[in-house]
């Protein structure tokens, strides 16, 4: 592969000019850089796990309350595209669970809990069925509505 050649030094060298005229130039990644947008496409999702893998933060969703890091996943071959909730959990199988991107589908296989910047408790991706992944942007609002409501009620009595 190209990665042990790099290793065994056999690989061979190109100038930046070579491969584009103007070169390649990328930011350097912020925290909260490693979340994962499950209105993705699949293939991107998979992607961004495989870029930030270990030894980088890992690619991380929430799951209820809790922040957890998505260590493998798999495409799925001829996965159908359909709309649906992105990052719910729609199926399972031996290897991991199967959660709903923005177009189609895809094998989450190995994730982790997270504990700050480390990661515990590896394991095989096992999630019911209809949990969903992620943040509920929406739910969220309505929640923050509600308190700012509670919040407001209380200004207006002490007064």
């Amino acid at each position: 592969s190209a990665a042990s050649d790099v290793y065994k030094r056999q690989s061979e060298r190109k100038l930046q000019k070579e491969i584009h005229p103007l070169g390649f130039y990328c930011g350097g990644r912020m925290n909260g850089d490693e979340w994962i947008n499950w209105e993705w496409p699949s293939v991107r999702i998979h992607q961004f796990i495989r870029a930030i893998a270990s030894p980088a933060p890992s690619a991380r969703t929430k799951l209820k309350d809790r922040e957890i890091a998505i260590l493998q996943s798999e495409l799925i071959d001829s996965a159908p595209c359909y709309i649906c909730t992105s990052g719910e959990v729609v199926g399972r199988n031996d290897i991991g669970s199967i959660v709903k991107t923005g177009d189609s589908t895809i094998l989450i296989k190995q994730i982790a809990d997270c504990d700050g910047l480390a990661l515990v408790n590896k394991r095989q991706a096992k999630f019911k069925i209809g949990v969903r992944l992620g943040f509920n942007p929406m739910a969220r609002i309505i929640e923050l509505e509600k308190r700012l409501k509670q919040l407001e009620d209380k200004i207006d009595c002490s007064h």
